[in-house]
């Protein structure tokens, strides 16, 4: 909040931006959308659209209609010709600090440009986003799954396997900032996700996490072991050593011959989630194997590798890349095979494809959206959403470091503009002072957070996850030079 003037100052200086609430008419019925509205709602323009026709044309008392049928009607009163829609000027509260000039709020925040992305403004998203998990924790440990900071709804349930990668993210925040206080925050996290979640099968000799009738997902346990390394705690007691051993047999009990996982004990044969969970049993094995210098790991995790890359040549599914890249990483650094750094190159080159930075053909690129990405082959994942942007950036990154080691410089450039214009997209959704909570009542659960997209104010903690894993990562690998680039980028 530093430079930012208090809200009270704010409130003397407000100017006219046009900045629109909607009004409508139909066949002589009124009524008027304002501005926030949409915002408050989550609406898109679609549904602002069809909000706006069904209040203008609600209905018939009585009507039992279905939503296909709704839809035609709403859709019906819109192409109607007597259906019309206008932008009335509103206002909006903003003025720059030590200007006389008022400054345009996008969308829940102030423009992001490309230029403000500097190691500092990194470091500054980091320390903030370290004040919501310290504001954001409940007194057992746990955190919400989902706050709307707007409105102050949360959800307390959700993925498994999301609520406990978290606790990577905090071991890493912990190693970056050198904070006792941190790790205090991410082993209660820790302690809650096992007391909650963790079970043993005296049978088989291992453990795994799971929330009880639909079985034990392979990524939940992948995360629960990442969290127990990251924040060192098998270093604390041998309890906690022996859960993390046992959550290693669990993924290898889950690993077939041919290096092909088991997405779910017991197994049901789905396929549902290969794209993620087995990127993260490797990588959980990796970071295992590298802590306690476990050679035959790393070459079980070689011969998956293969498996998998045969499967990723066929559907080049861009959610797959991330994890497999960051586990890859690693057992690059362990065996310095050359195919194994061309596997990374060459996914990461097909990764950056799929980030949005220029408007193509007709489709408008808002102001505060370049650099976000997006998985084309699937529709629900065709939005902005900033836990796809930071979990492929976590990956990128470690392909980054990869192009510099190898002297690849053309891809060495490629990967370095698309690591500058992700986080410009990270930054622009984290709610980072006074100005972005405007209209958020309970500002300090609110500060740091990241919002689900540049419309949707939701911080669900798989936002945070991977927005503060990535930040953590562009910050060590992008160098001082790296960030002169962003003038060039802002001009082309």
């Amino acid at each position: 909040m530093e430079g930012v003037p208090p809200v009270p100052m704010l409130l003397r200086h407000m100017a006219v931006l046009g900045v629109h609430g909607f009004s409508v008419e139909y066949r002589g019925a009124q009524t008027f959308m304002p501005p926030l509205t949409p915002l408050l709602q989550d609406y898109n323009w679609e549904e602002t659209v069809s909000a706006l026709a069904s209040k203008v044309s609600p209905p018939p008392e009585g009507a039992n209609l279905s939503k296909t049928k709704e839809t035609n009607r709403l859709l019906h009163v819109v192409k109607s010709g007597k259906f019309r829609l206008s932008l009335v000027p509103g206002l909006t509260i903003a003025l720059a600090p030590g200007h006389d000039r008022p400054l345009i709020l996008y969308r829940l925040g102030r423009l992001v440009r490309i230029t403000d992305v500097t190691q500092e403004a990194i470091a500054k998203a980091l320390a903030r986003a370290e004040s919501w998990y310290r504001a954001n924790q409940k007194e057992d440990g746990s955190f919400p799954y989902q706050y709307n900071p707007v409105t102050q709804e949360e959800s307390l349930n959700g993925l498994l396997a999301r609520h406990v990668m978290n606790l990577m993210a905090l071991g890493e925040l912990w190693q970056y900032t050198k904070k006792e206080e941190t790790r205090t925050i991410g082993i209660r996290a820790l302690g809650n996700a096992l007391k909650k979640w963790y079970v043993e099968d005296p049978k088989f000799g291992f453990g795994y996490l799971t929330q009880g009738q639909e079985g034990a997902p392979l990524g939940a346990s992948a995360a629960g072991l990442l969290g127990i390394v990251k924040l060192r705690a098998y270093r604390d007691s041998k309890e906690m050593k022996n859960r993390a051993e046992r959550l290693v047999a669990f993924i290898k009990a889950l690993r077939h011959a041919d290096g092909r996982y088991d997405l779910k004990y017991p197994s049901d044969d789905s396929l549902l989630n290969i794209d993620y969970y087995p990127g993260e049993a490797q990588l959980a094995l990796m970071e295992w194997a590298r802590e306690v210098n476990d050679e035959s790991i790393v070459e079980l995790c070689l011969e998956s590798m293969r498996y998998y890359q045969e499967y990723f040549w066929k559907t080049m599914n861009t959610p797959f890349i991330p994890w497999h890249t960051q586990a890859c990483a690693h057992i690059y650094t362990a065996t310095r095979r050359q195919e194994v750094a061309e596997y990374i190159l060459r996914m990461n080159a097909l990764l950056i494809t799929a980030q949005q930075i220029r408007q193509t053909g007709r489709k408008i690129l808002p102001a505060d959206s370049p650099g976000h990405f997006i998985n084309p082959k699937k529709t629900r994942s065709a939005k902005e959403h900033v836990t796809t942007t930071g979990v492929y950036l976590e990956g990128l990154a470690d392909a980054f470091s990869l192009a510099r080691e190898t002297g690849d410089k053309e891809n060495l450039k490629q990967f370095r503009d698309a690591l500058l214009w992700g986080t410009r997209s990270l930054l622009q959704v984290q709610i980072k002072d006074e100005i972005d909570m405007l209209i958020m009542p309970n500002r300090k659960r609110a500060l740091g957070g990241f919002r689900t997209r540049t419309d949707n104010p939701r911080i669900r903690i798989d936002n945070m996850q991977h927005a503060v894993s990535a930040l953590i990562k562009i910050h060590r690998v992008l160098r001082e030079e790296d960030y002169q680039a962003t003038a060039t980028l802002a001009r082309e």
